[in-house]
C-alpha cells in the first residue's frame, strides 16, 4: 500500500504532471496550423523556389493522370486454390 509520504507525493506532483502534459500538448498542437509569413528574399532564390513549386505541381498532376489511365490491376488466385471442374 501507499504510505502517507506517497499520498502526499501523488497529491502534489500528480496534478502538476497532468497540467504539464496537457499544457505542453495544446501548446505544441497550436503551432501546427501557423502559416509561415513570406519574407523578402533574393530574387534569384524566389524565382528558383517558384520553378520548383511549379515543377512539383506538374509532376504531381502527371502522376495522377498516369495512375488514372495506365495502371491495370490483375487479381490472381494463389496456386492450387482454384478447382477446375468437379
Amino acid at each position: 500500500m501507499i504510505g502517507s509520504r506517497g499520498k502526499k507525493f501523488l497529491t502534489i506532483f500528480g496534478p502538476i504532471l497532468a497540467l504539464n502534459f496537457i499544457l505542453l500538448t495544446f501548446t505544441s498542437a497550436k503551432d501546427l496550423n501557423v502559416v509561415v509569413k513570406k519574407v523578402d528574399i533574393h530574387p534569384k532564390l524566389s524565382s528558383r523556389l517558384w520553378e520548383l513549386e511549379n515543377g512539383y505541381e506538374k509532376q504531381a498532376m502527371a502522376a495522377q493522370v498516369y495512375a488514372q489511365d495506365k495502371i491495370t490491376v490483375f487479381l490472381l488466385s494463389e496456386p492450387k486454390t482454384v478447382r477446375v471442374g468437379s
